[in-house]
């Protein structure tokens, strides 16, 4: 099994023993993972422990959380996040279920969240509770704004979806330049997706270049969810490349 799906398998266990009000147990269980986690050098699953921890303590004081988690079919992953972020713009049951756990605080899931890129957006725009809803597409004037004064990545992402192709590449290549001087490998990942995905469909070789630049600064982080995103990248590249095989591949891979 993928270290993804035991931090999954962890999740459902301790979830399982909380609704059966075994908070002892959950505890433990959790508590034993995440240190042999810790020994082997496994961080999902040291992750997944930590944030199965934090939801177990909070339980014994506030056993409505459980339930809004439940309903809300939350992973541990979407726990973390609403963990160590915060509502947003979130409403409805999500913007609850931050509010409620934004008491059950932990270092070990804020530094972990952060290790393995959890709270990581393509704009380099700390995740809240509200990215784990639908999201309401841009308008043109709300997309110019943001091209006319947002971040770097936020700008470029903003031109390319207003058609002004040349003036993305440019603006992604600026900030790759940016973050790689600075020494931000996550920053410099992330504007090469940026990159790639000017590029995709009408240089789709220099797509996937920095697609699996990308990738590649994601592995070195030990970055999951960058990982995941310059996957799909590449696997988008590949198939603007008419290689449905690779492509096939890299989907399998994310």
């Amino acid at each position: 099994m993928s270290q993804t799906g035991q931090a999954g398998l962890l999740w459902v266990t301790v979830i399982d023993l909380l609704s059966q009000q075994k908070f002892e147990e959950a505890l433990q269980t959790a508590q034993d993972v995440q240190e042999k986690s810790q020994e082997i050098g496994i961080k999902a699953t040291e992750a997944s422990a930590a944030t199965c921890r934090a939801v177990a303590e909070h339980c014994q004081r506030n056993s409505q959380v459980l339930e809004v988690l439940r309903q809300l079919g939350a992973t541990w992953g979407e726990t973390a996040l609403l963990i160590v972020g915060s509502a947003g713009e979130a409403s409805g049951p999500w913007a609850v279920a931050a509010q409620n756990l934004a008491q059950a605080g932990s270092s070990d899931v804020q530094r972990l969240s952060t290790e393995l890129g959890l709270c990581w957006t393509e704009t380099m725009e700390p995740r809240t509770a509200s990215h784990l809803t639908s999201e309401v597409p841009l308008q043109e004037g709300e997309l110019r704004r943001i091209a006319e004064t947002g971040g770097p990545l936020r700008a470029a992402l903003a031109v390319k979806e207003l058609g002004r192709r040349e003036e993305a590449i440019q603006s992604a290549a600026a900030a790759v330049k940016a973050f790689r001087d600075q020494g931000n490998s996550e920053g410099e990942a992330t504007a090469l997706l940026c990159k790639s995905g000017a590029h995709l469909g009408a240089d789709n070789m220099a797509a996937l270049q920095a697609a699996n630049h990308a990738l590649k600064n994601f592995r070195e982080l030990g970055h999951i969810i960058g990982q995941a995103a310059a996957l799909h990248a590449v696997a988008k590249a590949q198939l603007a490349k008419r290689n449905p095989d690779d492509a096939l591949n890299r989907a399998a891979e994310s």
